[in-house]
């Protein structure tokens, strides 16, 4: 049986306006649905894909899409080989789907020791607790403990701008074009601000009764996701600045969130020992258990059939939506001390392949490969790091990865590193020649 399947409560307080908006959207994703759900595997074929620029930044992410498919058909038209046509629209029609499989992490040997570059800031005094990249990925965003949000130019590696909060910020991100960042603290509030002014565009009050442990968009979408320690999720669409509507079914703080071009949500439920995958179009939810010992921290997914989680079990878990129970587990990922795991702090992983990293506070980021159809993790390496590894991400193209370190975990104060930085490092990786 295909997980616990099980419908949820949904409390719906939009207008008639925002019902129209959520019917739309709906009709969008059960076309996705029909796609059927088999991960293919592309192994050996390099792959290239053109990129194509967007200027217009009043360009709906819809019109977007359409513009570019229209143009990549006018391009490939041009092409005298009708097979290497239709195997690159293959490409182009997974990628897009999220359903691409790219074997990149044999590829990956080590990692530059001598090229790492380090961000550091005195507004950034305290621990670095999440970071996120915008889409061209020469813009960085890192929040820290002391409730301020820097921006830094990647290329100049210099601190353009910062917004203060009263609080210790929890989660930050942003949309796929850039449009809106989206930022909570450990208040009960989520706040929307645009990247490039750091102008206030929004801040949605009232919705969650709990601190907001965690926001994702959905690609390409204005469509965003929340968690909080009220053990709910909220979906908005920034479109119309609107709250949708809330899923119920955690029975415990709800402590990670992840989407991807599907209209669904990956959620992580603490201490109730789940992991659920939320179908916003069916109504429904797939719940996962049996595979952490403890609370399930942080869920990524890797592709829209594949997912991983981790916790304070020191287990490294992989998951297939169609399996109830982990097809893989890696424990003790980080080692332990005095027979007690070493927390994993944080995961990362490049969607659409075999790559995955995570963090913890014993000294190491590590960096795998998922083999065997994602049911074994190889270690890869190691790049040693001292500090808690509060957030981690890779760029698109998987030739860095990039750290929030910090003297303390993310979540709280229970310990500290004294002698570690609180800083941001971006390592490159070193890939086969």
């Amino acid at each position: 049986m295909k997980g616990n399947m099980s419908f949820f409560v949904r409390e719906n307080n939009v207008s008639k306006r925002n019902k129209k908006f959520t019917s739309i959207k709906r009709k969008t994703a059960d076309k996705d649905d029909e796609i059927d759900s088999e991960t293919e595997e592309l192994n050996g074929i390099n792959m290239s894909f053109k990129d194509y620029s967007d200027d217009e930044n009043t360009e709906t992410p819809d019109g977007k899409r359409l513009r570019l498919a229209k143009q990549y058909l006018e391009d490939i038209k041009k092409s005298d080989d009708e097979h290497d046509v239709s195997k690159k629209l293959k490409f182009e029609f997974l990628d897009s789907i999220g359903k691409l499989k790219k074997n990149v992490a044999d590829d990956i040997i080590g990692y530059y020791s001598d090229k790492i570059i380090t961000l550091k800031h005195k507004l950034q005094s305290q621990s670095v607790t999440s970071i996120c990249l915008n889409s061209d990925e020469k813009i960085l965003f890192a929040g820290c403990k002391n409730g301020k949000v820097l921006r830094w130019n990647i290329e100049t590696k210099r601190q353009t701008g910062h917004i203060s909060f009263d609080s210790h910020i929890m989660n930050i991100t942003i949309s796929s074009d850039n449009k809106f960042l989206a930022i909570c603290d450990k208040s009960h509030k989520i706040f929307i601000y645009d990247p490039i002014s750091l102008k206030k565009l929004h801040v949605f009050d009232g919705q969650h009764r709990g601190t907001v442990t965690g926001i994702s968009f959905r690609k390409d979408s204005h469509q965003m996701f929340t968690c909080s320690e009220d053990r709910t999720i909220k979906v908005f669409s920034l479109d119309e600045m609107v709250y949708v509507e809330t899923l119920f079914g955690h029975q415990n703080p709800v402590m990670s969130i992840d989407a991807l071009y599907k209209e669904r949500v990956l959620s992580a439920g603490g201490c109730d020992g789940t992991v659920r995958i939320w179908k916003i179009v069916e109504e429904s939810q797939l719940v996962f258990n049996g595979g952490h010992k403890g609370s399930v921290d942080i869920v990524r997914f890797i592709n829209e059939e594949h997912f991983l989680s981790c916790g304070d079990d020191g287990s490294l878990c992989v998951w297939n939506a169609s399996k109830k129970r982990p097809i893989n587990e890696f424990k003790l990922a980080h080692g332990s001390i005095n027979g007690t795991a070493n927390w994993i702090t944080s995961i990362a992983t490049l969607v659409n392949t075999d790559l995955i990293a995570s963090g913890s506070y014993d000294g190491f980021i590590r960096i795998w490969k998922l083999n065997k159809n994602y049911r074994e993790i190889i270690l890869k390496f190691e790049i040693p790091v001292f500090g808690f590894i509060n957030s981690l991400q890779f760029t698109n193209n998987g030739n860095h990865i990039i750290a929030g370190v910090g003297q303390e975990h993310r979540l709280g104060r229970w310990w500290s590193l004294k002698q570690a930085k609180n800083k941001i490092l971006i390592i490159p990786l070193q890939k086969n020649k």
